[in-house]
């Protein structure tokens, strides 16, 4: 729960509310949501027509801007026939294998920060990739590997952090 107070409009609550259902022992759901707020400002674009002996009149009460987000998101792969051909240092005959199924689940976060005069914003983003921690372990290596013999990902749990610089129009 988020509340906040501002000192013109008051007080601001924005909630937000996290599910995860484990629907069985290779299964899980998840659903976030949540809701936000930004203060309005009149003069972060196009001040400069706004400047000199103009009269500027706000005939209505300015609230602030809501936004509200949702994320749903969830893979779960089962078992697959993969086939596995020889060249490899370890495989030496052709042969079809079955896979073990796995899930994964990935999230991000990020802000950005809009510096209008500069017409330019920084974004601060961080997360997590592979969640669930599943990934193929079994990849070829060498000069005569089967190349094809990926079914899974191929990293395992991996978290980030990261900030871009963006140019705005």
């Amino acid at each position: 729960i988020r509340y906040d107070y501002n000192s013109y409009h008051g007080k601001i609550f924005t909630p937000r509310l996290a599910f995860k259902w484990t629907l069985n022992d290779k299964n899980i759901l998840r659903l976030n949501a949540g809701t936000g707020f930004r203060v309005v400002n009149l003069f972060t674009e196009d001040h400069a027509a706004l400047t000199g002996a103009r009269k500027v009149e706000i005939k209505n009460e300015l609230n602030p801007e809501q936004s509200y987000n949702a994320n749903l998101n969830y893979i779960y792969t089962g078992e697959m026939k993969v086939p596995h051909f020889a060249g490899a240092p370890n495989q030496t005959i052709d042969e079809m294998s079955t896979s073990k199924p796995f899930s994964e689940l990935s999230a991000k976060i990020a802000y950005t920060f809009e510096y209008v005069k500069m017409q330019s914003a920084i974004e601060i983003y961080g997360g997590v990739k592979n969640l669930f921690n599943s990934y193929q372990s079994n990849f070829d290596i060498g000069k005569n590997r089967d190349s094809n013999y990926v079914f899974g990902p191929s990293l395992p749990r991996t978290f980030f952090i990261g900030v871009k610089l963006k140019k705005q129009p």
